[in-house]
């Protein structure tokens, strides 16, 4: 199983713009050049599936604290793969916590990274991962200014990849 989205403005979207929560570790899907504003919630909200691509999207959403942009959780198998989007919205643009690390591989690639700085009094994230994710890898993407931490990385993560991002911020606002 197949689903394909591409070249939608799916802008007002109540509470999540897309998701997947799909049990069936078959599904397939692809999004490119897709706009995701104005929900209350996640953008793009990813919690199973199969051999997920995203390229070229635009979220501008997710303001509610507690909420990540973009959040890759739950019982995704195969790979994830999120490239030359802007990705902004929530306390932290990109949340990483599957259910089972390791069954999935996730690359972030070439992002631009904007969570709601403020956004209800919490911490203004870029990306987040949660305790013992592994086989992942965040290379040449790029942290608005504003963030308390540029990428922040769980304990016990293992099998992953930082390479090349950079941080729009001044030194004594945000960290890698």
């Amino acid at each position: 199983q197949e689903v394909s989205i591409s070249l939608q403005d799916l802008s007002g979207c109540l509470t999540v713009g897309i998701g997947v929560a799909s049990t069936n570790t078959t599904l397939r899907l692809k999004l490119r050049d897709v706009i995701i504003g104005q929900t209350m919630k996640q953008a793009l909200l990813l919690a199973g599936g199969k051999d997920i691509k995203v390229w070229k999207i635009h979220t501008g959403s997710g303001f509610q604290a507690g909420f990540a942009a973009v959040q890759i959780s739950g019982g995704i198998t195969g790979h994830v793969s999120i490239d030359d989007s802007w990705l902004e919205g929530g306390d932290r643009a990109v949340y990483l916590a599957l259910d089972t690390p390791g069954t999935a591989s996730v690359d972030i690639n070439r992002c631009y990274l904007k969570p709601a700085i403020g956004s209800g009094g919490s911490q203004a994230v870029g990306i987040e991962t949660a305790a013992n994710q592994t086989d992942f890898y965040l290379t040449n993407n790029v942290v608005a200014s504003g963030c308390i931490e540029g990428l922040k990385i769980g304990s016990g993560c293992d099998y992953y990849h930082i390479k090349g991002n950079r941080n729009k911020a001044r030194l004594s606002d945000a960290a890698f």
